[in-house]
């Protein structure tokens, strides 16, 4: 069975990205979803993005991630995506915003696994 996406990616934002520069749309992307930018940020952490790309998703579901897909098969890197950057440091509304859910979401999210 096929599922037809119609979902417009390049209308999605990217938080923490300059959208005044030079680049095009694509070269942003490319350069976001690059494998080698695994560097840590100034405070000694890692970027919202990175954790996320560290649990293993696919670039697809990245951006279906990103784009606030509720799909079932996805629950399982928002979890870790949202454990891991708690642990980290980064508020629930900082995670909330990177994967366009309330930090509400992100409670219910941590803490209802917890009680399983």
């Amino acid at each position: 069975m096929k599922v037809e996406d119609d979902i417009n990616y390049e209308s999605c934002k990217v938080i923490g990205e300059d959208m005044s520069s030079d680049m095009s749309p694509d070269e942003l992307i490319q350069r976001d979803h690059s494998e080698d930018d695994i560097e840590e940020t100034v405070a000694g952490r890692f970027t919202l993005d990175q954790i996320l790309k560290a649990t293993g998703v696919s670039d697809a579901d990245f951006n279906l991630i990103k784009c606030r897909s509720r799909q079932r098969r996805l629950a399982q890197y928002k979890f870790a995506y949202c454990r891991e950057a708690a642990q980290q440091g980064y508020t629930y509304h900082e995670i909330g915003i990177n994967i366009n859910i309330s930090a509400a979401a992100i409670t219910t999210k941590l803490h209802c696994v917890l009680t399983y």
